[in-house]
């Protein structure tokens, strides 16, 4: 009976001492799992070290999968980009070209049409109505005289204004920079065949003598017959201005007519 008790309570006490530690096991399980994972982690390291080793040993010592080159790019080598940069730098020469040779060609035309423009000119100005003026003695021996037209020119001409002055100033006075005219001594107009003379006006000079007791004393005075003619010829247009004439005659002493002045008072138009 004794030792039955004894048996009951070591049991017992076995069981409350079970209780009172009852993660002891469970720890120490944990703790060999944990170093049982750790293990399974380093020796996984391990491999994967090996592997990036045994990698990098490959990429030393077997040759590049990639069919891009391992060094930095060289145009100097690339056929392809030297033959595209041929192709422009001929191209960019040959626009040049272009450009020049349709200057060239341009300034070609232009220069034809102001040779043709020219060379019509030049036969228009052959072909066409030239009017040219003088004043000579109205008959012999005669103390008028007369202002003649005549047109030079190979086509007739349409006269349409006359305008002229006999005009006298001290000797020695200069004649105005610019001429004036006055009087339309124009009797109509006409059409003036070429190498045809037209007589439009006779006229006497002004008395260049004045009377003083037993005789004459000549005047010191000059006299001058200014004026001009406009004309149209047949080449002209409905709109095209008038032609001019513009004279200055200066009456010498021996009783002839001079053309004279500056080129304000002549002009051929």
């Amino acid at each position: 009976m004794k030792r039955l008790l004894v048996a009951v309570f070591l049991l017992l006490f076995q069981g409350a001492a079970q209780q009172a530690n009852p993660s002891t096991p469970a720890t120490e399980s944990s703790v060999q799992k944990r170093n049982a994972q750790q293990g399974h982690s380093n020796a996984d390291k391990k491999d994967a070290d090996t592997s990036t080793t045994t990698i990098r040993s490959l990429d030393k010592t077997q040759p590049n999968p990639c069919h891009c080159p391992n060094d930095s790019y060289n145009a100097g080598k690339d056929t392809a980009y030297r033959a595209y940069l041929w192709f422009t730098i001929i191209g960019v020469i040959g626009a040049w070209c272009g450009i020049v040779v349709l200057y060239l060609q341009t300034r070609a035309t232009q220069e034809a049409a102001i040779a043709a423009k020219q060379q019509a000119d030049n036969i228009t100005n052959s072909e066409r109505a030239w009017v040219i003026v003088r004043i000579e003695d109205h008959e012999p021996n005669s103390t008028l005289y007369a202002v003649v037209l005549t047109n030079y020119g190979s086509t007739p001409a349409r006269i349409v204004e006359v305008r002229g002055d006999l005009r006298q100033f001290d000797k020695g006075v200069n004649l105005p920079d610019g001429p004036s005219y006055e009087t339309d001594i124009l009797p109509a107009k006409k059409l003036l065949a070429p190498k045809e003379e037209w007589s439009i006006l006779t006229f006497p000079p002004h008395e260049v003598f004045k009377y003083v007791a037993g005789g004459t004393e000549r005047l010191d005075i000059e006299q001058f017959f200014i004026g001009y003619v406009a004309y149209r010829h047949i080449f002209d247009s409905k709109d095209s201005p008038h032609h001019y004439t513009r004279f200055c005659f200066h009456l010498r002493a021996n009783w002839t007519w001079q053309a004279f002045g500056s080129s304000a008072y002549h002009e051929y138009s």
